[in-house]
């Protein structure tokens, strides 16, 4: 399977062929020109400027054409699915549809666009597969979601968000985040020749049409974008599929699509393969590099911060005065949990947390805590290691001068000790 039945066939396009053509050309290089050219080295730059022109025409949308109520804000918060992303897809499709009606009365006696697809092909082809090869080595190498971190294993099963519950889900299986990612990157690696281009366009629409699923139903905040890629892998295998429904379906012979030459002369289009090989080697090599060197830090020793672990409050003095440890006063500690990326949490006798970044000054021995959500609160505790297993915080909680006894916990959760086992006389569902 390999050029579409539209390039190889002859004939007339109809004229709805030719504005859908029109229409289809406009949003994929809108929306795909930044992920390609972000990926092609020295050129990578201009990609940069297209997503800021495209950016600031969305800041001007939102406020004079949509005139929304509030001021679309720009911050990095890992979510697809912001305001300003859901207006700047409104922007390329409409951009997509002004500049199709243009085209099509300006260029209106055109009979077919038959080379021009063949490169708008190419474009959806190499831009889908570098997005997927992103996402496929993240989960090669678990990145994307890790494994459960401690403050996962003390939240009630009850108070996981959706999408908390899918990350955990994911993240436990190393062996199923590197399926799913072969998967990714498989379907992106077969994108990128021309006669197995259907091939990965059909397996890509299996793993991202899981993941589209996965998106809405956990409500994940990348529905928009993998909606998009959806999209594309269906734009890619769409024309050979009545050569496969014939085939599989109604069990009918079918002959081959011919593969033309995108250039004429030999040099040329052997400059191109040489050119695609560079390319794909130096994405793959970034790919892999990066992975592995990310993978392997984030499970070294030294990737935990010095006071890890889930510490349990033991003893809590207020102003001097114990506190007892009663489970009805909803606002005290029961738990403090220090985790990679220098989170701490603050798990309270009411089982809700109180989450934080923290920067250790192990000079000073001290701990600054603040909020991950609230950037007006904060708290500075100096810390104290005892004995083994033991940390004492002492420091202020409002205007409460607070000192904690804290435990490191020795429990082992079934979730992380259970393991793999082959033959089992019961399902060990607990």
């Amino acid at each position: 399977m390999g050029t579409s039945a539209l390039s190889s066939s002859s004939g007339k396009w109809s004229t709805a062929q030719l504005i859908g053509f029109r229409f289809i050309a406009a949003y994929f290089v809108l929306y795909d020109l930044p992920i390609a050219l972000g990926s092609v080295p020295l050129i990578g730059r201009v990609a940069g400027y297209l997503f800021t022109w495209m950016q600031s025409l969305s800041l001007w949308t939102g406020a004079h054409v949509l005139h929304l109520s509030k001021p679309i804000i720009i911050a990095p918060t890992g979510s697809g699915d912001t305001m300003i992303g859901w207006v700047s897809n409104f922007v390329t499709l409409a951009l997509a549809v002004m500049i199709a009606l243009v085209w099509s009365g300006l260029d209106r006696h055109r009979r077919d666009y038959r080379k021009l697809y063949e490169w708008l092909r190419i474009l959806v082809r190499f831009a889908l597969a570098f997005t997927m090869f992103g996402y496929g080595f993240n989960k090669i190498f678990p990145l994307q979601f890790g494994r459960p971190g401690l403050e996962r294993l003390v939240e009630p099963f009850g108070d996981l968000s959706p999408m908390g519950l899918l990350w955990s889900f994911m993240g436990y299986s190393i062996a199923y985040n590197i399926f799913s990612g072969t998967g990714e990157a498989l379907g992106g690696l077969l994108l990128c020749f021309r006669r197995t281009t259907t091939a990965g366009a059909l397996l890509l629409i299996t793993v991202l049409g899981n993941v589209v699923i996965l998106n809405f139903a956990y409500d994940v905040p990348v529905k928009l974008f993998s909606t998009n890629l959806l999209l594309m892998a269906i734009f890619l295998a769409a024309p050979d599929m009545p050569r496969i429904y014939n085939l599989i379906v109604r069990h009918r012979p079918t002959q081959p699509t011919e593969i033309k030459p995108l250039f004429a002369t030999p040099p040329m289009h052997m400059t191109s393969m040489v050119l695609r090989a560079l390319l794909l080697a130096q994405v793959l090599y970034a790919q892999v590099k990066f992975g592995r060197q990310a993978y392997v830090a984030s499970q070294s020793e030294s990737s935990k911060p010095l006071l890890y672990g889930i510490y349990d409050v033991q003893q809590l003095t207020r102003n001097g005065q114990p506190v007892p440890l009663l489970v009805t006063d909803s606002v005290l500690w029961k738990r403090v949990v220090f985790s990679k990326f220098d989170r701490v949490s603050v798990q309270l006798m009411n089982d809700s947390f109180s989450r934080f970044t923290a920067k250790v000054d192990t000079i000073h021995q001290t701990v600054a805590l603040k909020s991950r959500f609230d950037s007006t609160r904060s708290m500075m505790f100096a810390y104290a290691r005892p004995s083994l297993g033991q940390l004492v915080l002492s420091g202020r909680v409002g205007s409460d001068s607070v000192v904690a006894t804290l435990k490191l916990s020795e429990k082992k959760y079934l979730l992380l000790s259970r393991g793999f086992n082959w033959v089992q006389e019961q399902p060990f569902n607990r």
